[in-house]
């Protein structure tokens, strides 16, 4: 654990700070406190647990087990598109061909510039031929990629869903939590030191409320990391942990 006061860094060597923590690990005047979520992390450091918990468990493990593989269809689309630029191109080269063969032929000649004109629209026929199949096989891989798309698009549709659903158990968990420790919040709220009093849903009415909820909370979960307290409350760190009974650290 690291603690920083202007430019000094100290690393403090102690348990791995828990859930609550990231409510309650630094305790200062102004702090940003969201006082029913860090209220649920105190009820689930004591061990506590909701009802919602299992259903929560097994919406994760659905949305953990959903692909994530994203198609580019790009490479494909740009390689259908060559070869039909190419196939374009090819037809002109064999009508041109065509043409030349049908005029030698006109003439009623078997000269070598007619039998070389005719063995080169052979060939661009063939080549065209190789074309065309090169554009269905282009087609038949674009086509894959887009189902492909599709089927990522409605789990993609799946997941969200999923998400949604796992949000609102979770508030529904957060809120069954909240009620088990609100009155026991509201009675430690009464003794924390320096404290103005303030009811449960008016603790942002004043920059030092959230100190209050804070340390109240801090009472009421188990911490076994430091908290760092930037606040004057008490004399002393020896004075904040036996009040917390929790490690602390004053600045």
């Amino acid at each position: 654990m690291k603690v920083r006061e202007d430019r000094i860094e100290v690393t403090v060597e102690c348990a791995r700070p828990g859930v609550l923590h990231e409510h309650v690990g630094w305790i200062t005047a102004g702090m940003n406190l969201r006082l029913r979520t860090a209220l649920a992390a105190a009820a689930r450091s004591r061990g506590w647990s909701a009802p919602q918990d299992d259903e929560q468990e097994r919406i994760l493990k659905q949305i953990s087990a959903l692909p994530t593989a994203t198609v580019d269809t790009i490479p494909a689309r740009k390689r259908l598109a060559a070869t039909q630029d190419e196939i374009e191109q090819q037809r002109e080269y064999v009508a041109r061909l065509h043409g030349q063969v049908e005029a030698l032929r006109e003439t009623g000649t078997e000269s070598e510039p007619a039998q070389e004109a005719l063995a080169a629209l052979e060939r661009a026929i063939r080549e065209l031929s190789e074309l065309e199949t090169e554009r269905a096989a282009a087609e038949h891989a674009l086509e894959q990629k887009r189902e492909r798309q599709r089927r990522l698009n409605d789990i993609r549709d799946e997941r969200l869903a999923l998400e949604d659903r796992a949000a609102n158990v979770a508030r529904a968990a957060r809120e069954h939590l909240v009620v088990q420790l609100e009155d026991e919040f509201e009675r430690t709220i009464e003794t924390v030191p320096g404290a103005i009093r303030f009811g449960f849903n008016d603790h942002d009415d004043d920059d030092d409320n959230p100190v209050t909820a804070a340390l109240a909370m801090a009472q009421l979960g188990v911490l076994e990391a430091p908290v760092v307290l930037e606040c004057e409350r008490f004399v002393s760190a020896q004075a904040a942990a036996e009040w917390m009974d929790a490690p602390a650290i004053l600045l």
